[in-house]
C-alpha cells in the first residue's frame, strides 16, 4: 500500500522492466484503486446527526446507486488514468469504493515509479516494489490507495503466544465481561460483529466447548469466503489460536450477536479486500481485525 501524502516533486522517469530477480516487463498484474468519498461529511463523530446516519437502514441496491452519483466522476478520472498508462479496468464495485486494473508489469512501473521484484513461495511467484511506489497525481486527489504492488504473504512466525493454554491462570472472556458489568443473558441481542481474519480457521465443536465451559448459548456465526480466503484450521496453528481467540472473545461478551467471520487471503490487498467487504455492507455490523505485533508483520502497512 502507498502513502498519499509523500508525492516528489521530481518529473517522473521512465523505469526500465525484466531481469534478474525482476519481474517480466509483460508480467500481468492486478491492481485495486480503492477511491476516496467525494461527498464532505460535516456531522460531528457521536452527535444525534451521526448517531442517526449510522443507523439508517438502506437496501443495497440503494447504497449502490448513492455512491454511483457520488464516485462516477473519480471512477472516470481512473479510466482515463487506465488509458494513458496502458492498462484496461477490469471491473468497478462503487460499493467497496474500488477499481481493478490489469496492467503489464512494465507499465505498473513506469506509473509507480518503482521496480517490481519477485521470489519464489513454495511454488507460488509473489512480486513486492523494489522501493517506496509513489501515487500519480492523477490519482493523488481521488484515491486512498492502490493495492497489487506486494502480493507477499505477512511473516506470521512473529506472532508470540502470551499464555500458555489450560494453565489455569487466566480468566474466560466471559468472566471479563462480568467484571465491567456485562452480565444480561440477551447481550448483543440483534447486533451484527464482523471479524476478518486473513489466515486459519475454526471448528465449530471447538466454540461449542468454549461456550459450554463460559455457561453461554453458541451464538450464530456466518462464514463469507474473500477471495481465495475459507475456513482452513489444521495448516496454521497460530493462525488457528487468534481466530478461536477472537470469536470466543465475541462469544463470550455478547453471545446473542450474530458473528459473520469474513476469511480473507493471507496477503495485505487480500486483507484489505475483506475488510472493506465487511465495513461495506449494507447491514452494518462491527468491525474487528485482531493480529498482534501488525507493524511487524505486514509488509508495507500504513
Amino acid at each position: 500500500m502507498m502513502r498519499t501524502d509523500r508525492e516528489s516533486k521530481r518529473p517522473q522517469k521512465k523505469l526500465p522492466s525484466g531481469g534478474a530477480n525482476f519481474l517480466p516487463p509483460d508480467g500481468p498484474l492486478i491492481l485495486t484503486v480503492y477511491l476516496r468519498h467525494r461527498r464532505p461529511v460535516r456531522r460531528r463523530p457521536g452527535s444525534a446527526i451521526d448517531f442517526a446516519e449510522l443507523t439508517r437502514r438502506v437496501t443495497l441496491s440503494a447504497l449502490k446507486a448513492e455512491r454511483r452519483r457520488i464516485l462516477k466522476g473519480s471512477v472516470e478520472q481512473v479510466r482515463r488514468f487506465a488509458r494513458r498508462q496502458h492498462m484496461t479496468v477490469k471491473a468497478v464495485d462503487f460499493l467497496a469504493r474500488s477499481v481493478t486494473l490489469r496492467a503489464k508489469a512494465a507499465d505498473a512501473e513506469r506509473a509507480f515509479s518503482t521496480r517490481l521484484l519477485w521470489i519464489d513461495d513454495s511454488g507460488d511467484r509473489r512480486y513486492y516494489p523494489r522501493r517506496e511506489p509513489r501515487l500519480p497525481p492523477a490519482l493523488k486527489r481521488i484515491a486512498h490507495a492502490v493495492l497489487g504492488l506486494d502480493t507477499r504473504k505477512p511473516r506470521l512466525s512473529r506472532l508470540h503466544e502470551n499464555t500458555i493454554a489450560d494453565d489455569g491462570s487466566g480468566l474466560l472472556p466471559s468472566e471479563i465481561a462480568r467484571l465491567y458489568g456485562l452480565t444480561a443473558a440477551s447481550r448483543g441481542a440483534g447486533q451484527r460483529i464482523a471479524i476478518v481474519e486473513p489466515a486459519g480457521g475454526y471448528k465449530p465443536d471447538d466454540v461449542a466447548k468454549a461456550c459450554e465451559a463460559m455457561k453461554i448459548p453458541v451464538p450464530q456465526i456466518v462464514d463469507i469466503d474473500v477471495g481465495n480466503g475459507r475456513n482452513s484450521p489444521g495448516i496454521n496453528p497460530k493462525a488457528d489460536a487468534e481466530v478461536a481467540l477472537d470469536i470466543q472473545v465475541v462469544a463470550g461478551v455478547a453471545p446473542e450477536a450474530r458473528i459473520i467471520v469474513y476469511f480473507t487471503e493471507l496477503s495485505e490487498p487480500g486483507l484489505v479486500a475483506g475488510v472493506s467487504r465487511a465495513v461495506h455492507c449494507p447491514q452494518r455490523a462491527s468491525v474487528s481485525q485482531c493480529r498482534r505485533r501488525p507493524a511487524m508483520i505486514w509488509h508495507g502497512s500504513t
